[in-house]
């Protein structure tokens, strides 16, 4: 699809690092790869599930 090289902003990593709930949305916003999209979307999770397992376990 053209126009999907939005180039990853420094703010945009630094977020995901600290709050990845949070910043996983603004990868909706048009220019991001879809794979891209997918991979942060991920992580997001993974870092969401991740503590849990270790709470209910």
């Amino acid at each position: 699809m053209e126009g999907d090289n939005r180039p990853l902003d420094y703010w945009l990593l630094i977020g995901m690092q600290t709050a990845p709930i949070l910043f996983v949305w603004l990868f909706l916003r048009r220019g991001y790869r879809s794979s891209l999209r997918r991979a942060a979307f991920t992580y997001a999770a993974a870092m969401t599930a991740l503590p849990m397992i270790g709470t209910f376990g």
